[in-house]
């Protein structure tokens, strides 16, 4: 998981940060790549790699609070996605390939508020109160951040993962 991603360059890193010259698919770092890379590796038909490419999305999860850097981080999966589908299987994604893949993403990653575990700014705090990080604070069930756990098909809430 990697919190408060940004445009999750822990995850995907298709370009330098520093320089913003893109990186080929199969040198890059980042936590997925590397799955996809290993994947790259080791299957040999198109099933096999269509079943543990979307694995490998499953497995990956991060939140950011900003709604505009949701989205960049969206994308670059959907577009890491992309480029490890024309590497391996030299084909662009079918569609309905496509929308399994965003599926998963707009689970995996998600816009919460990490000090609340809510969704930002249903959560008022006073002017004058001091934040705890780790103190439990009362939310309702409309404003939890949900996640999917893909191997049991199950929805759970953010919060109850940190029991």
């Amino acid at each position: 998981m990697e919190y408060a991603c940004g445009e999750a360059p822990y995850l995907v890193s298709p370009y330098d940060a520093t320089t913003g010259i893109k990186i080929a698919p199969l040198r890059r770092i980042g936590l997925l790549d590397r799955k996809m890379r290993i994947i790259h590796e080791n299957v040999t038909t198109e099933a096999e790699w269509l079943k543990w490419a979307e694995r490998a999305f499953q497995s990956i999860y991060g939140f950011e609070f900003q709604g505009d850097s949701l989205l960049l981080a969206r994308e670059n999966l959907l577009t890491t996605y992309i480029d490890y589908t024309n590497i391996f299987l030299r084909r662009s994604p079918k569609e309905q390939e496509l929308l399994n893949i965003a599926t998963i993403i707009s689970w995996n990653l998600w816009q919460m508020d990490g000090l609340t575990g809510t969704i930002p700014y249903q959560q008022k705090s006073l002017a004058e109160e001091q934040i705890e990080l780790f103190s439990k604070q009362k939310t309702s069930k409309s404003n939890m951040c949900y996640i999917k756990d893909w191997r049991t098909k199950k929805i759970e809430s953010y919060e109850n993962l940190l029991v």
